[in-house]
């Protein structure tokens, strides 16, 4: 069978894809702050804007999610992929057009719509993986986008020391042009349900009172909430990627600050910020599938123990950095464990939620992760505002602790 020999092939050119989506956000988002100062907005108020900036996407893009991900269900996974590829070169080729803060607030907010194509990715992974291999196949695909995280900063931050902070955009824009080709004739459509089923020797999925219920083409938008909410372990999971996204962007919006701060006049912040950035991504694409492993050998819950603790243990230490070569470090040791959260989530998710719901679950698990990235760049803004950047690196260490506290008291309830 055709989808028995090929999901290798689909996981990994959706790893590629990942990657590029993933580049192409991260020589652009990380910077913003700076770019808000190259468009006009003070320094003292850079961070409370960057704050809102930040947010206006994760909010609209939370909103969207699930409309998106019943759309998946309902019409074909491919397509709904296609949809935010292209729309995101469009949002970024606009913002290489804009002049003012203002500007760049409209064009994070068609941002927003445009958003969902890692969980999407991570949806179409869920379908091509035998269950046996869930975890290996998520773990790949969150490389790939491990991957881009790396080479983003770093290609950003040289385009913008060399020719300016606005040609990023069109780099980032080009590249998502040039990745909608990729995807959409190397890509197979995801197998149904039934396909699932028989590639994997299992029986045939029979109707059930659940099935037709959770049928895309038979529920609203709300009816799609109320399941999800009355699912307690997938409301759970939804909780934890929430949790993981809040404290990314927490630290995200202001660490190109504090490094500008640790480096003062000594060189070129752009540039070094994504050198920074890039250590975390490096170990991050280092361990990303190493971590989907020890979750499918080990327990998902055991893996988010240990990656939170690892990754709260690191951004406390960050907070007591001397310069920025140890804060560079730092950043490596952090990735290493923080991207295991990930994975481990998503595998979770999938295992929670019933095959002809999978494209909404990934769905509402993208709106649990905009709602974080919304929340933590206006607490960040907010709490830089009033004490400075640096407290966040114990607060956000501190809490991430606390999870892996959380996530070991789960460890024995896994099924």
């Amino acid at each position: 069978m055709k989808q028995r020999n090929s999901w290798r092939k689909n996981v990994y050119i959706l790893a590629v894809c990942n990657s590029f989506t993933a580049a192409s956000y991260t020589m652009i988002v990380p910077f913003l702050p700076l770019y808000l100062m190259e468009l006009g907005a003070d320094e003292s108020d850079v961070a409370v804007y960057s704050g809102f900036v930040y947010a206006v996407t994760f909010l609209i893009a939370a909103i969207m999610a699930p409309i998106w991900g019943k759309l998946a269900d309902s019409k074909g996974k491919k397509i709904m992929g296609m949809r935010a590829v292209v729309m995101l070169a469009i949002t970024y080729l606009v913002g290489g057009f804009v002049s003012s803060p203002e500007g760049l607030f409209g064009m994070r907010i068609i941002q927003g719509f445009a958003n969902g194509f890692m969980p999407m990715a991570m949806t179409m992974g869920s379908c091509f993986s035998p269950q046996s291999e869930i975890g290996y196949g998520l773990g790949i695909i969150h490389s790939g986008m491990i991957f881009g995280s790396v080479v983003g900063p770093l290609i950003g931050g040289l385009v913008s020391y060399l020719v300016g902070m606005r040609n990023s955009f069109y780099v980032a824009g080009g590249a998502l042009v040039f990745l909608s080709f990729l995807y959409w004739f190397l890509m197979d459509e995801p197998p149904t349900a039934e396909e699932r089923a028989l590639r994997d020797g299992e029986p045939l999925p029979k109707p059930t009172p659940a099935s037709e219920k959770t049928a895309a083409k038979k529920t609203s938008i709300i009816d799609d909430l109320v399941y999800a909410f009355g699912n307690k372990k997938l409301l759970a999971i939804l909780f934890i990627i929430f949790s993981t996204n809040l404290a990314n962007y927490t630290l995200q919006p202001v660490i190109a600050l504090h490094v500008g701060a640790l480096v003062g006049s000594a060189g070129n912040v752009s540039l070094i910020s994504g050198i920074v950035f890039g250590l975390g991504g490096i170990s991050g694409a280092i361990a990303a599938a190493k971590w989907g492993k020890f979750g499918q050998s080990r327990g998902f819950f055991r893996a988010l123990a240990y990656a939170f603790a690892g990754a709260g243990a690191f951004v406390v230490a960050q907070y007591f950095a001397p310069d920025v070569y140890v804060f560079g470090a730092l950043q490596f040791m952090f990735g290493l464990f923080f991207m295991g959260a990930n994975p481990a989530a998503a595998a979770l998710l999938a295992k929670s939620a019933p095959a002809e719901f999978q494209g909404r679950a990934f769905g509402l698990s993208s709106t649990a992760n905009q709602l974080g990235g919304m929340v933590g760049p206006l607490f960040a803004g907010f709490v830089a505002a009033a004490v400075g950047v640096a407290p966040l690196f114990v607060i956000t260490g501190v809490t991430l602790l606390i999870y892996g506290a959380v996530m070991w008291s789960y460890r024995e309830k896994e099924q």
